[in-house]
């Protein structure tokens, strides 16, 4: 792995304007804040740590994915973060609470890289010189992503830290003609999806990379199923599809699987397309929404707290009160 520096320019941070297709986005229970980079008409969000940071990228063409650039938010501030030996399709795709970031740009291929502070780190896996990304990291600084291996099968991996063993794991999930991991939580559990013969996506859990617990939508139109992410309570977040393909060929439907198993709908009201792929701890969920006229968007979708009996006492007696006078 090679140390080098980052390129980082900050702008100011625009907001979604009043009347725009996205400002009208929305779902039951949350506060939602799109956001789209100026002049792109692609924005997607992959990840949030603990203080409300956020990954993802923007694409300045929207036919033309090597037009994408790195995209970090913090404390409301978009900066570009590029590396310095990147030529195209550079993208963020996970952030932990100290701030590190993780994604994949191509350079006579896919190359991951590791953002520390102000240094970037290329990361290829173990035996290969291209075909790698790195798609999540945890808090301990393990990370996990996709491989090609020298057939040319992608496989998924899982990269221990220097501080803990450093031992590379491959992943691959029996009968799948690929695998990809997308998120790994504090606990080591990995989360992704793969491709089984005919084309259809599954998602998946494992505590070890080694024993897989399948993840398929229960919806029967549901012909794919994507796992974008999992939280230290291991909620899940993804997408399902009513076709073979990807989304992006495609409408997405989101949804949650909460740490009991429970299926929950998540579409914004106003996008034709919601694919919720990052989360923390808080409940917050991120992602990419895709609105009427194709505009990609980023999103945050906070939790609205529910009343505790304190509130819910102190309103009943404001009301009570009132009623007397």
């Amino acid at each position: 792995m090679k140390p080098r520096r980052w390129l980082v320019f900050a702008y100011a941070i625009v907001l979604t304007a009043a009347g725009s297709p996205a400002s009208a986005m929305s779902i039951a229970g949350y506060t939602v804040t799109t956001y789209q980079f100026p002049g792109a008409p692609i924005t997607g969000f992959r990840d949030i740590n603990a203080a409300g940071d956020v990954v993802g990228y923007y694409q300045t063409d929207a036919a033309d994915f090597n037009t994408a650039n790195a995209l970090r938010i913090v404390g409301g501030v978009p900066e570009t973060i590029n590396p310095p030996t990147s030529l195209t399709d550079r993208r963020a795709f996970g952030n932990n609470d100290a701030g590190t970031v993780v994604g994949s740009f191509n350079n006579s291929g896919s190359h991951g890289f590791v953002l520390t502070g102000p240094t970037f780190t290329t990361y290829d896996a173990p035996g290969t010189t291209q075909g790698t990304t790195i798609r999540g990291l945890n808090n301990p600084g393990d990370f996990v992503g996709e491989y090609d291996d020298a057939g040319g099968v992608q496989r998924g991996f899982v990269q221990l830290s220097p501080s803990s063993s450093g031992t590379f794991q491959t992943v691959t999930v029996p009968g799948a003609v690929s695998t990809t991991v997308r998120a790994i939580n504090d606990a080591g559990r990995i989360a992704g999806f793969y491709a089984d013969a005919t084309g259809a996506l599954h998602g998946y859990v494992s505590h070890d990379g080694l024993a897989f617990t399948t993840i398929d939508h229960p919806d029967p139109a549901a012909v794919s199923t994507l796992v974008g992410g999992i939280n230290n309570d291991g909620v899940l977040v993804g997408a399902w599809l009513a076709a073979l393909g990807s989304p992006e060929s495609q409408p997405a439907r989101g949804f949650i699987r909460d740490a009991t198993g429970t299926f929950l709908p998540f579409d914004l009201i106003g996008a034709t397309s919601t694919i919720p792929i990052g989360l923390n701890d808080l409940g917050q969920i991120v992602g990419e929404a895709v609105a009427p006229d194709g505009t990609h968007y980023g999103f945050i979708a906070t939790p609205i707290p529910e009343p505790t009996t304190a509130s819910v006492f102190a309103l009943m007696t404001l009301l009570i009160t009132r009623r007397s006078v």
